[in-house]
């Protein structure tokens, strides 16, 4: 809730003023733990036991796959235990999952006696055995508002809306800004975010302009932009996108002050919700845009965390041994105390200022490095991190920040599961792949997950009218 709330720094705020704040979680540093006078580990998906009700009201027992580790409990029994502290165990003495199914199979009277489908109560009685062996059932049948709805006159009641005008834009906030979700990650990140995999599809929070508008706004692509609203401002990362409809710009909701210093999108909108269903106004802030030009920009990998201060920008990502972290300041930057101690390797050009450090450990491996400019561009990420932890790359080449001999240019990677760029799906297209599913058979792209295959769709239809067109 302190990220994904709208007006965050406002829940942050009433946070703050609690006297006891209890968290139970199954990662250990949130942005909401960070306000927690008590934490109490809860499990995590694959060591739950209980019931799972699925979007076609699928009720299936869950079983547990792992032992909890540490101290971690069930949900039901840290609300017991919790309960139990404050003096009311007797009202929720439950033993085990079964017991905590019983009773709520026995509550769904209370739906059914006001005329509603849900209705549970011939499972209230069951045995703890019965629980066990319990097989998946639909509640409500297949079709369970078939014989009339539980209304008065047994139709349902439709309500008709007229949609709001859109809030009226002023001079000081000209711009809509709309949030959005990410492919590959998942809500506020505090388990996406740990996938190296995941992290390469976007792996910083992008500001999403159009050419037309980011030209008046003066934002060059990959540079820096900060959103203003008249609840919150947060800074982010320009792309410049045809894509994006003038006059509206785009953010995504997932980045914490866990993963970055800026890029905290729900900062921004206000509290005002729809007065019929309650949703919160995420995708319709009046906003504008305020070109950010940094004395320095830089990048920093490593194998564990840090958190950058003083920083006009910085965020981290995951990557497979370590973390890709994105800085940008003014001023002065101690570029060597982010780094940690060991055989450092070192060159500088004052006059542009550049200065780029290699640290190795004591049995040679890359444990971390860092460059930095002011004036220039700053060497391609993705090589450069993939040396940590490996003794392999020359001096000359972690300083340089590329490999002696090039690597393949594969573009963008579009399949994050098996790591297949734009450029691999473009050659399966020239050489006569024309589905999805042809071209997972040459790549393997889209054929795990499944989430890039409406990217590969559209690639397809883009370079098979690039062949079409160069034919012509």
């Amino acid at each position: 809730p302190a990220v994904s709330l709208p007006d965050s720094q406002f829940v942050r705020e009433a946070l703050s003023r609690c006297p006891t704040v209890v968290v139970s979680d199954i990662i250990a540093d949130t942005d909401t733990g960070r306000f927690a006078h008590v934490r109490l580990p809860a499990h995590g998906w694959g060591e739950k036991d209980g019931t799972v009700t699925n979007s076609e009201r699928r009720i299936s027992r869950q079983r547990m796959l792992f032992p909890a580790p540490g101290e971690a409990r069930a949900d039901w029994r840290i609300v017991a235990d919790v309960a139990a502290r404050m003096g009311w165990g007797r009202a929720f003495a439950w033993n085990s999952a079964a017991d905590v199914f019983r009773e709520y199979a026995q509550m769904t009277g209370l739906s059914k006696a006001r005329g509603k489908v849900l209705d549970l109560t011939a499972y209230g009685e069951i045995t703890t055995d019965e629980y066990e062996a319990l097989e998946p059932f639909q509640w409500g049948g297949e079709r369970p508002l078939s014989r009339g709805y539980p209304t008065a006159s047994g139709k349902a009641r439709l309500v008709a809306l007229t949609p709001p005008s859109p809030v009226a834009v002023d001079a000081d906030y000209p711009l809509r800004l709309n949030t959005a979700r990410y492919r590959d990650q998942w809500h506020t990140m505090t388990r996406t975010g740990l996938s190296p995999a995941l992290s390469q599809h976007r792996p910083e929070p992008l500001l999403e302009v159009h050419p037309a508008d980011a030209e008046a706004l003066g934002l060059a692509d990959g540079g820096l932009g900060r959103v203003e609203t008249a609840s919150g401002a947060s800074v982010y990362r320009v792309c410049v996108s045809p894509g994006q409809r003038r006059g509206e710009i785009c953010v995504p909701m997932h980045w914490a002050d866990a993963m970055a210093g800026e890029g905290r999108s729900n900062r921004l909108p206000s509290q005002a919700a729809d007065p019929v269903s309650g949703q919160p106004g995420f995708k319709n802030s009046a906003a504008r845009v305020v070109a950010v030009k940094p004395e320095w920009r830089a990048f920093v990998v490593r194998g564990d965390v840090m958190a950058p201060e003083g920083l006009l920008y910085w965020t981290r990502a995951r990557v497979k041994t370590g973390w890709l972290y994105e800085l940008a300041g003014n001023g002065t930057i101690d570029l060597a105390a982010l780094l940690p101690e060991g055989e450092r390797l070192e060159v500088a050009d004052p006059a542009r200022g550049m200065r780029r450090i290699a640290v190795r450990g004591k049995d040679g491996t890359l444990a971390a490095a860092a460059y930095l400019t002011r004036s220039g561009e700053l060497p391609e990420r993705s090589w450069v991190a993939s040396q940590l932890g490996l003794d392999e790359a020359h001096a000359s080449e972690l300083l340089a920040g590329r490999p002696s001999t090039p690597l393949p240019d594969r573009g963008p990677i579009v399949c994050v599961c098996h790591g297949v760029g734009e450029k691999d799906i473009a050659l399966a297209v020239h050489d006569g792949a024309a589905t999805v599913a042809e071209v997972g058979g040459c790549t393997k792209a889209g054929t795990n997950c499944g989430s890039c295959r409406p990217a590969i769709a559209k690639l397809i239809k883009d370079f098979s009218s690039l062949e079409q067109e160069a034919a012509q």
